[in-house]
């Protein structure tokens, strides 16, 4: 056999000895985990956190909600039903204890693709999925809702909505009703810092509705890739995953916030503390989250609410 015949012959065997028993490929182990995208906290980050040194806090607010300047005599003092007076009100945050434990075997570790270094992949997704769960309370947190879980701990911004509301009746999400969330709010409420905010599908069907129009507009939502300039009136319309899509009529519904989002309070005794630990007698990793958080408006009359729009 000539040398080149050999050649050939030593790569062929080394080729066939990827190949399991049947000819097919035996396969190829990741270096990683696939690290499956979930939902991403949006409006945790956008509200206004306040820390806190005491597991109660009463804030005072001020507000000008009728002119100060008059016109004036040379001399004379003004009447005192035209004095300034600022109107007060206080909110309050009171934070709620929340814990969260991962235990994970020894041998879990030792089997993994990452190995050592799956502890860190661990404890960044840990991270991701506790500000989702925040998230979740800050938006749908109702003590009215199963006794005992999560959600019920507190109110969330959604349940503390409820001076200015706007029925959808089961319509999908259009200009007619963003434009009745904004009129239903007063007048001195309005600011260029207010955004509507609801869930994918409300927004999904908005766009489609601008879509559908011929005209420039209409064009470039079509072509517009991500959409993220959506919204009505100089005010973007928000996306937030953790909106929900199962409650109003036949729980099939979902709402639409129109707010400034540093309205939106979050109390925070301390923060969120990651203890670790290694049971020897065991051989588990325990990982212990605690946190204690508070949610409530500055302002709830400054924030309105669209309810009932379809949701899924």
């Amino acid at each position: 056999m000539s040398q080149s015949n050999r050649e050939i012959v030593q790569k062929a065997n080394i080729a066939l000895g990827d190949f399991a028993p049947g000819g097919i490929l035996v396969a190829t182990q990741a270096k990683a985990f696939l690290q499956v995208a979930i939902k991403k906290a949006v409006m945790w980050g956008l509200a206004e956190t306040v820390p806190m040194d005491n597991f109660t806090l009463e804030q005072d607010t001020m507000q000008w909600a009728t002119a100060v300047m008059q016109p004036g005599v040379a001399a004379t003092a003004l009447d005192t039903s035209v004095y300034g007076k600022p109107a007060y009100s206080k909110y309050t945050l009171s934070t709620v204890l929340y814990k969260g434990e991962v235990r994970i075997n020894r041998e879990v570790y030792e089997d993994q693709i990452e190995r050592q270094t799956h502890k860190t992949t661990l404890m960044n997704r840990l991270g991701e999925r506790v500000g989702l769960d925040f998230e979740n309370l800050l938006i749908n947190g109702n003590t009215g809702g199963t006794p005992g879980t999560f959600l019920d701990s507190q109110d969330g911004l959604l349940v503390r909505t409820s001076t200015y509301q706007v029925d959808a009746a089961a319509a999908s999400l259009s200009r007619t009703l963003l434009t009745a969330a904004q009129l239903v709010l007063p007048e001195e409420y309005e600011s260029d810092s207010h955004y509507f905010f609801t869930n994918r599908k409300a927004r999904s069907d908005y766009i489609q509705s601008l879509g559908n129009r011929a005209t420039p507009l209409g064009d470039t939502i079509i072509t517009d890739r991500d959409n993220e300039r959506i919204g009505h009136d100089g005010r973007l319309l928000k996306r937030i995953p953790m909106f929900p899509n199962n409650i109003g009529t036949n729980n099939t519904k979902t709402n639409v916030l129109y707010c400034d989002p540093k309205n939106a309070k979050v109390g925070i005794q301390r923060r969120i503390t990651v203890d670790q630990d290694f049971l020897v007698p065991e051989q588990v990793f325990v990982v212990v989250i605690t946190a204690r958080v508070a949610i409530n408006w500055a302002q709830e009359t400054a924030t309105s609410k669209v309810i009932n729009v379809v949701g899924q």
